[in-house]
């Protein structure tokens, strides 16, 4: 047998584990959420082949202009990260279920494959698993990964670690572009827009009428008269949302970037569950069955399918969420963290 074939491990352990001390873990997709979530599968590998095994992770450097091999660089229990694109090097079981990447030659075996007692690939379990579950998707995601990997760690909260010299870039940018107040981002659009709220921008503006310090995050977007926070490689712009007093985010990565470091988020959530993305994070959300009755669908149902001629119908579970109903529910978890709302509010 191959290295490959003799030494991956998918969905279930299959080989005694015994003498592991170098062990591989393939994660070349994105996103930034996913990888957080991820995370705790790291330590849960310390905690059974014992602190000294020496984990690897391997990713790629295309997503969101190189951002994941950063994020994996501050995850806790992470000795070292390495790059492979998965159009050149990607494991079987990817190539299975992936069909973008069922051509990819795999003539030349990494490192990290060859010099390895365990190979772990966690490209696609996750959405395997949710697929077959649809629309009554159970498992966390956090659960789905450390099942797969073999692992139950003792924490499954993300991990992401800021330097304090991070930390002050993020302090600074606060203290000049927002100045003193009560501090809140809005995240203006999801990775996949099939998860995006279209009232962001009205909520950014209202927030700023009331006396709330605002700040839009995105790669792309800007909301007239509102400081944006944009530019930034992702660990500044994690090092900066430290700073927040909260974030108001649909189901995307900042989400989770937020959830992780601790600020008390707002989850606007429409097709997907927000009890299996908001399990470990400080915070709240707004419940898409107060909306309409049929979510979460995770994608299942036409009004999943933009059709122009009808924007009035494409995903009620989040259209019809109104800024003024988003504000009440902000306020309310700003109050249960004791902080007190500006005197416009």
């Amino acid at each position: 047998a191959t290295p490959e074939k003799s030494t991956i491990r998918f969905w279930k352990p299959f080989r005694k584990d015994v003498g592991i001390k170098r062990i591989s873990v393939f994660r070349q997709l994105g996103g930034v959420g996913d990888c957080l979530m991820l995370s705790p599968v790291f330590l849960g590998l310390k905690e059974k082949y014992g602190k000294d095994c020496h984990i690897t992770v391997a990713t790629d450097s295309h997503y969101l202009g190189g951002c994941l091999p950063h994020l994996f660089r501050h995850m806790a229990h992470v000795d070292e990260v390495v790059r492979v694109n998965p159009f050149e090097f990607v494991c079987s079981p990817t190539r299975w279920v992936r069909e973008s990447y069922r051509n990819t030659p795999n003539h030349i075996i990494p490192y990290c494959i060859t010099h390895t007692d365990l190979v772990i690939d966690l490209n696609v379990v996750c959405a395997l698993t949710e697929t077959a579950q649809q629309p009554a998707v159970t498992k966390h995601r956090t659960d789905i990964w450390c099942e797969a990997a073999g692992v139950n760690p003792s924490c499954k909260r993300p991990s992401l670690i800021i330097t304090d010299e991070e930390l002050e870039f993020g302090r600074n940018w606060c203290n000049e572009k927002l100045g003193e107040g009560l501090r809140v981002g809005v995240v203006l659009s999801a990775a996949d827009p099939r998860r995006t709220w279209s009232h962001a921008g009205a909520l950014a503006h209202e927030l700023a009428c009331r006396g709330y310090k605002v700040t839009t995050i995105d790669l792309l977007n800007t909301v007239d008269g509102i400081t944006p926070m944009i530019g930034m490689p992702i660990i500044k712009l994690a090092a900066t949302i430290a700073h927040l007093d909260a974030v108001v985010s649909p189901d995307t990565g900042i989400l989770h970037v937020a959830g992780t470091l601790g600020v008390p988020v707002l989850g606007i959530f429409g097709p997907t569950d927000p009890e299996l993305r908001m399990r470990e994070y400080a915070g709240s959300y707004v419940n898409p069955q107060a909306i309409v009755d049929c979510s979460p669908c995770w994608y299942l149902y036409g009004c999943t399918k933009k059709n122009p001629k009808h924007k009035d119908r494409w995903f009620p579970c989040l259209n019809k969420l109104t800024p003024q109903f988003a504000l009440h529910e902000l306020e309310a978890m700003l109050k249960r963290f004791g902080k007190n709302l500006p005197s416009n509010s």
